[in-house]
């Protein structure tokens, strides 16, 4: 990481401490009543819209000036197959200026560590394009079903006790500190997907084979944030280019301790063939006791280090939504 990129991560994480963020309290010298309030929370939401909603759509005539953050940019690699070209901008994390400008553009406290210019772009002419980035993510981020941290009911239980004068305990701008968000996608052309909604339209995993050359690769983190020392959210997409195909993952891991485990995956597809594009998405989810139960009897010793091991999570945490979008073009 560069002096710069060091700089502004080191000037970003002083900023935090400011954010309505839930507090560690496992050092028990904390003492509670002193603790900021705790996000307040209503049932988790874990229903797709039965629309394209979470897909972003732009053009040209209704673009602001500060959403084109990238534009300066140049891309670090590209690759051309069968008229689909595959842009990637791989760059640190933002500067001090480049994080005003977000929070100033979402409103909203942006992750510790974001890396804001990271970009992969995929295109056919005037036919289809797409893209993936941070910014579009967090613009999809749900405010309205917050999630609570372990310890809050013995917060709010503890401030009650104490106040004596009736004061209302209000929260001062909630939002989303765990950065959960549906995104799949930001099309500038080519919208006419239709709902796969007999589970007839699949990814062919055999033309996912290891026999299948790598022609490009590609790993592009888009932020995380240690949730306070709560946990972990972290967004990061990754591509893979073929002769006759490319599927690109993007996952979005969540993890608050004592509380629940998320895993947000969506997968893109093109057959360069057939011409056809598959966009999925599935959530799979558990409940922080019931997973780390399923860890201990994989490890005795060290089960919550399992839990840090996204891999790990994803194969064994519960399906409990998906959906699949696909075009011809």
């Amino acid at each position: 990481m560069d002096n710069l990129a060091q700089s502004a991560r080191l000037s970003h994480a002083a900023s935090i401490a400011s954010r309505n963020r839930p507090v560690n309290n496992n050092n028990k010298n904390h003492d509670n009543n002193n603790l900021p309030p705790p996000t307040v929370s209503s049932t988790l939401n874990t229903t797709f819209p039965i629309s394209k909603s979470n897909i972003i759509t732009s053009s040209s005539n209704d673009s602001n000036d500060d959403d084109n953050i990238i534009t300066n940019y140049k891309p670090t690699s590209s690759i051309t197959i069968k008229n689909f070209k595959i842009d990637c901008w791989k760059y640190p994390i933002l500067n001090e200026n480049e994080i005003k400008n977000f929070e100033k553009i979402l409103n909203f406290p942006i992750p510790e560590m974001i890396f804001g210019n990271n970009k992969i772009s995929i295109s056919n002419d005037d036919k289809f394009n797409i893209s993936f980035n941070a910014l579009d993510a967090l613009k999809l981020v749900n405010h309205d079903d917050l999630i609570k941290v372990s310890y809050s009911n013995d917060w709010i239980n503890n401030k009650l006790k104490n106040n004596i004068n009736n004061i209302p305990m209000n929260i001062h701008n909630p939002f989303n500190w765990t950065y959960e968000t549906l995104y799949n996608g930001s099309i500038n052309s080519g919208n006419d997907w239709k709902i796969d909604t007999n589970d007839s339209i699949k990814i062919p995993i055999e033309k996912l084979s290891i026999n299948n050359k790598i022609k490009f690769f590609i790993d592009l983190p888009l932020f995380e944030d240690e949730l306070a020392d709560n946990g972990i959210s972290s967004l990061n997409v990754k591509i893979r280019v073929m002769d006759n195909c490319l599927l690109l993952l993007q996952r979005l891991f969540i993890r608050v301790d004592d509380v629940l485990l998320k895993i947000i995956d969506t997968r893109l597809f093109i057959d360069f063939i057939d011409n056809l594009i598959i966009n999925e998405q599935k959530i799979k989810f558990n409940n922080y006791k019931d997973i780390l139960n399923i860890a201990k009897l994989e490890s005795n010793n060290d089960p919550k280090k399992l839990l840090r091991d996204i891999q790990w999570c994803c194969d064994n945490l519960n399906l409990i939504e998906s959906k699949r979008l696909y075009m011809n073009i």
